[in-house]
């Protein structure tokens, strides 16, 4: 592999990632023991990656179902069904994005049949987080050329709560953000080295791994290459940016052959032909990228990255005085992060920490470099490294506990604290209209005593053999014909959903 080559680090340099991937798992595992609700998109990553025949949960309107019930088929990954990629391929032909993660995670879920747990995302991303150490620190010591810095980035970028958020919420973004630091490093290796079959090939076979991952992966290449791009034409490099393009066309082609529901997704799919009309749009331009921007602020910098801004500008006013300001790798690096924090901002249906995830370590390695640029001519490189490295897990650690010690992926709630409790004795009915929304409801319905799902019509039919009282759930739907004629306390609203006591 790529980021366990080339640099001019030995065996003994790996004991300190290796004390920064413990130390991130250990964080990790302590989160992952805190994570009680599950985001919906959670809910729906383990049923396209192992329900078959159905993108959604089956349900039967007036059964009563306890425990896992429906979900069962649809969360688990069934004895006779173990690795049957086929259905994974289907389901996201139906869906709306690309297969290789859910490929893999109905991989590790086979593993595991007949059974349901968070561990099971939480530890995909683990074995992402692995990679992205090791890549993270082969990218920083290349780029500091300071073993010190190459244990001290991973760790730092790995006690963030931006990364932590990362490897508790069960989706693809830690294999996206591993794919965007492995990309990185080819082109950090290649930035003024001449272009070998080597570097095609493996540019080709990340456009296509990652844009299979992510359509978004398709924004951070395209951003980091032109920035190379205009390195190459600088360089006169012509020739070589003459086979990349091509690479590039041919990588198209290849991924067209094997995933051509792109172009379903992405004209006729809900969130293509949402991300194109914004992307067209000139209304609001920064509009997006700011809200992103701001949760890198809290998410990494604890909002203390108006401090690094400051030390940037001082630090490039300092390189311009020296006359050693150029067009190189962090530049084009820091333009990336930029271009993609835009055009996401602009596309992304939501302005969501997780959008940002994937370019986090560019922010915190440049910002390493650009705090050691400037405390190196205060006081010794060690000592400055040492006061870098104290300054931002100090930094971390104070924004983990202003947060308690939770995540805002572990979904810890007001709303599952208020509810779970009541449902633990009681029998649950959920009106729902479409299918999807009953996965809102998944962890309170586990945990009744016994539930049915029923849509408006059917609702009378269903309570008149309930003779206890029950609670009511509801999603999106105004339930103020069906309460009148209840006796109802309502218990919580949150968002689209409702819940009522109802006495019987």
């Amino acid at each position: 592999m790529l980021f366990l080559e080339g640099a001019d680090m030995k065996a003994k340099d790996a004991i300190g990632i290796a004390i920064a991937i413990v130390i991130v798992t250990m964080f990790t595992i302590f989160l992952g023991t805190r994570k009680v609700g599950y985001h919906v998109d959670e809910m729906w990553n383990y049923g396209l990656a192992n329900s078959v025949g159905s993108v959604v949960p089956k349900i039967e309107n007036g059964k009563v179902y306890q425990g896992m019930g429906p979900f069962e088929d649809y969360f688990e990954v069934r004895s006779g069904e173990r690795f049957n990629y086929v259905s994974v391929w289907q389901n996201q032909a139906k869906d709306v994005h690309p297969p290789l993660y859910y490929c893999l995670f109905h991989t590790l879920c086979s593993f595991f049949p007949n059974s349901f747990s968070k561990w099971y995302g939480i530890a995909f991303n683990l074995i992402c987080m692995i990679f992205i150490m090791i890549g993270l620190a082969k990218l920083s010591f290349d780029i500091t050329q300071s073993k010190v810095l190459a244990f001290g980035v991973p760790l730092i970028y790995g006690t963030t709560i931006l990364f932590l958020d990362m490897m508790v919420f069960i989706r693809m973004y830690s294999q996206f953000t591993l794919l965007a630091i492995v990309l990185t490093l080819l082109i950090e290796r290649y930035w003024q080295k001449d272009l070998d079959k080597k570097f095609y090939r493996l540019l080709a076979a990340l456009i296509i791994l990652g844009t299979l991952t992510h359509y978004y992966f398709l924004v951070f290449a395209f951003g980091i290459c032109a920035f190379f791009a205009i390195r190459l034409i600088i360089d006169k490099r012509y020739e070589e940016l003459k086979k990349c393009i091509i690479t590039a066309i041919c990588s198209g082609v290849i991924y067209f052959a094997m995933w051509y529901h792109i172009a379903g997704h992405l004209f006729r799919g809900y969130r293509g032909k949402e991300a194109i009309s914004n992307f067209v749009s000139f209304k609001n331009i920064f509009a997006g990228a700011i809200p992103l921007a701001k949760i890198l602020n809290k998410e990494l910098f604890a909002e203390f990255a108006l401090v690094i801004v400051v030390l940037g500008v001082v630090y490039g006013i300092v390189k311009i005085k020296d006359k050693s300001i150029s067009f190189g790798f962090n530049e084009a690096l820091l333009l990336s992060a930029i271009f993609y924090v835009f055009i996401v901002g602009k596309i992304a249906p939501y302005k969501s920490s997780r959008y940002v995830m994937p370019v986090g370590f560019i922010l915190i390695l440049l910002g390493v470099v650009i705090c050691k640029g400037v405390l190196k001519r205060l006081v010794s490189e060690k000592i400055a490294e040492a006061l870098i490295i104290a300054i931002f897990l100090g930094m971390n650690i104070f924004n983990l506990g202003a947060r308690d010690f939770y995540v805002p992926m572990d979904n810890n709630s007001e709303e599952l604290a208020t509810i779970l409790p009541v449902v633990a004795d009681k029998e649950v009915v959920l009106v729902y209209e479409s299918d999807w929304e009953v996965l809102n409801f998944f962890l309170q319905l586990e945990n009744a005593k016994c539930y049915v799902m029923v849509n408006e019509e059917s609702f009378d039919s269903v309570i008149d053999n309930i003779n206890e009282d029950f609670i009511l759930m509801s999603y999106a739907i105004d339930l103020d014909s069906i309460t009148e004629k209840l006796e109802t306390e309502k218990i919580y609203e949150s968002g689209s959903k409702s819940y009522y006591y109802v006495r019987r």
